[in-house]
């Protein structure tokens, strides 16, 4: 068991997770933001559980979208005025 301190973190209170203990459960900070789930228990307990990354997230937001004809609309950018490939 490890012990940690709750301190002030801005406007909001933060409780430090050991990097041993971030080690264990082989997450890595280091290259990004790790989000996670936040509950109270029955008994009182804070349980934190890692989100999954949702590999498939722009297909998510778009899963019940049906093309209509209105979409399809071509633009046009005109000449190209540098090195664009087309």
């Amino acid at each position: 068991m490890e012990l940690v301190k709750l301190s002030r973190w801005g406007n909001s209170n933060a409780v430090r997770i050991p990097k041993n203990i971030l080690n264990k459960l082989e997450i890595n900070t280091d290259s990004s933001e790790v989000e996670f789930e936040l509950e109270l228990n029955s008994n009182n307990q804070i349980v934190l559980t890692q989100k999954e990354e949702d590999k498939n997230y722009l297909a998510t937001l778009f899963k019940n979208y049906e093309v209509s004809e209105s979409d399809k609309v071509e633009l046009d950018w005109g000449e190209p005025k540098g090195v664009e490939l087309f």
